[in-house]
């Protein structure tokens, strides 16, 4: 490893072992890192288990999975600031560490995807946060010249140039910015690894132009100009070949997309080693040290932290908004979530009936109707084989969630597939009322078995009442904890951000993460 100021080594690697033998510098962070991912490898993502408290991060999961999620931006928190890293590489490479190694842990048994989704989000917070002091350097600097960014007014003169005056002006002046324009585009390219429209080489504020938008998306077009006079700045016609602007167009892949490059160890392509090798492809201003810089990330994650403790009274304003007066409104099982929706619609003075179905073989219905009912909303238990009958009574449908996929499809609990297909049977809106931080950047590849567990049989089926010399070795007896629900069942998501239908989840999830950091290596 190689060191840097203070004798601390540089972290330059996101491979998990590496990540822990350099915090091996701070002993307690790393016990503390290494209880959760062994709490998080005992447990399962669905089990309850000891309450969170807010005041110090302990060594159990919280069954509230928002705790959880609380419990996560603590640690890391924590951890950020008190380690001694340097620049926001080794930042990235730190949170990509701790954040495969809790993607290997939760392999074991109790993966739960709102922890991987807090990686992630972190981790664009670090990188908005260099793109947003890259931008406020480049604001307040003079240029490379010496001379200042701002744009000064030249004074026009008082009687016209003659024309002889005029060509000799304009041939020295067009020399003299030909000139500049190719010595500012070469430190551009060398400053920033990154193709320079011309069209934007002048332009002194940190705003992004339409074209500098569209050379930074995935899979743009590229122009690299070698020698000569940049287009449209009136080159010499007489010009030599070798003096004239040579335009290569080439498609860059998504590992040499941007300023937010790939770090190479949770997305991209190029298979494990070509992740690694492009690790340190990233511009000159992610491997700088950077003042304040710390400050600016410890600020960014406490917003995080601010947005989860708030996320539930975001989603119960908007309760009124989609529970109307004498609505019949059916609900699956017990949700934290959903429960609090609807006592918030009650609150103020929405007068609505709910139907819970019991949710076998958990029966979470029958502790969320009791807590429905004392609150003094008209509530009603059902049992699962009554729900495509009572259906045709019912006014709308909401549904709790596990996780939202990319597509837009839903992975709730199990049976919640069957309460939107007779929905859509019957013309009922589905609705689904979630956290943002339960959006995860996969895709239903394997159908109903996507992020699903099977327990035990002996939940849906008494083993202990077969006879003596029976047996079952024919059958095969599945208990699953989840179901997926295409979107096309779904209607409408209410999030802590607002409500959004199926087809605008792909949009934010690239507001929500970085796309380097979907996929955990």
């Amino acid at each position: 490893m190689t060191t840097q100021t203070n004798n601390y080594p540089a972290l330059s690697s996101p491979i998990p072992a590496a990540v822990k033998l350099w915090l091996q510098q701070w002993p307690k962070q790393l016990a503390e890192l290494n209880a959760f991912t062994l709490s998080l490898s005992t447990s399962s993502s669905t089990s309850p288990s000891p309450s969170y408290s807010s005041s110090s991060v302990d060594n159990s999961l919280p069954s509230s999975r928002r705790l959880r999620a609380v419990y996560v931006v603590e640690l890391l928190r924590k951890i950020t600031g008190t380690t001694k890293w340097f620049t926001p590489f080794s930042l990235l490479c730190l949170l990509e560490g701790i954040g495969r190694e809790i993607n290997n842990a939760g392999v074991c048994g109790g993966r739960d995807v709102v922890v991987e989704n807090v990686v992630r989000r972190l981790m664009s917070v670090v990188r908005l946060e260099v793109v947003n002091s890259n931008g406020e350097k480049n604001a307040n600097s003079t240029d490379m010249f010496g001379e200042s960014s701002s744009l000064t007014p030249v004074p026009r003169p008082l009687s016209p140039p003659s024309p002889s005056s005029l060509s000799v002006s304009l041939s020295s002046e067009q020399s003299k910015l030909n000139l500049d324009l190719n010595k500012l585009t070469q430190q551009l390219d060398i400053n920033t690894n990154l193709p320079k429209s011309p069209s934007v080489i002048g332009r002194t504020t940190s705003t992004p132009s339409m074209t500098s938008m569209l050379y930074g998306a995935d899979g743009h077009l590229s122009r690299s100009v070698s020698g000569g006079s940049v287009a449209g700045v009136g080159g010499n016609d007489s010009a030599s070949e070798s003096e004239r602007e040579e335009v290569e167009v080439k498609v860059i892949t998504t590992n040499q997309l941007s300023p937010f490059s790939s770090l190479g160890g949770m997305g991209g392509g190029g298979g494990k080693h070509g992740k690694e090798k492009d690790k340190m492809s990233l511009p000159m201003n992610f491997h700088e040290p950077k003042a304040d810089f710390k400050e600016s990330v410890m600020e960014a994650i406490a917003e995080v932290r601010n947005e989860l403790d708030d996320l539930h009274k975001k989603i119960n304003e908007q309760s009124t908004l989609h529970i109307h007066a004498n609505e019949v409104i059916l609900t699956y099982g017990r949700s934290q979530t959903v429960e609090l929706f609807l006592k918030a619609a009650k609150a103020k003075m929405r007068k609505f009936q709910v139907i819970v179905c019991e949710a076998a073989p958990d029966f979470g219905g029958h502790s969320m109707a009791k807590n429905l009912a004392n609150a003094g909303i008209d509530t009603m238990v059902i049992n699962d084989s009554e729900i495509f009958a009572i259906m045709a009574r019912v006014n709308q449908v909401i549904l709790p969630a596990h996780a939202v996929l990319a597509n837009g499809g839903l992975i709730a609990s199990s049976g919640c597939h069957l309460v939107a297909l007779a929905a859509a049977k019957n013309s009922v809106p589905c609705v689904c009322v979630t956290a943002m931080f339960k959006l995860c950047p996969y895709y239903p590849h394997e159908g109903q078995d996507t992020m699903n567990e099977l327990r035990q049989p002996s939940g849906v089926m008494d083993l202990t009442e077969l006879g003596e010399g029976e047996s079952l070795e024919d059958v095969n007896v599945l208990n699953p904890v989840h179901d997926y629900v295409p979107p096309e069942l779904v209607d409408l998501y209410v999030t802590n951000i607002g409500g959004f239908q199926p087809s605008y989840i792909y949009r934010l999830l690239n507001e929500f993460y970085h796309p380097d950091d979907l996929v955990f290596g």
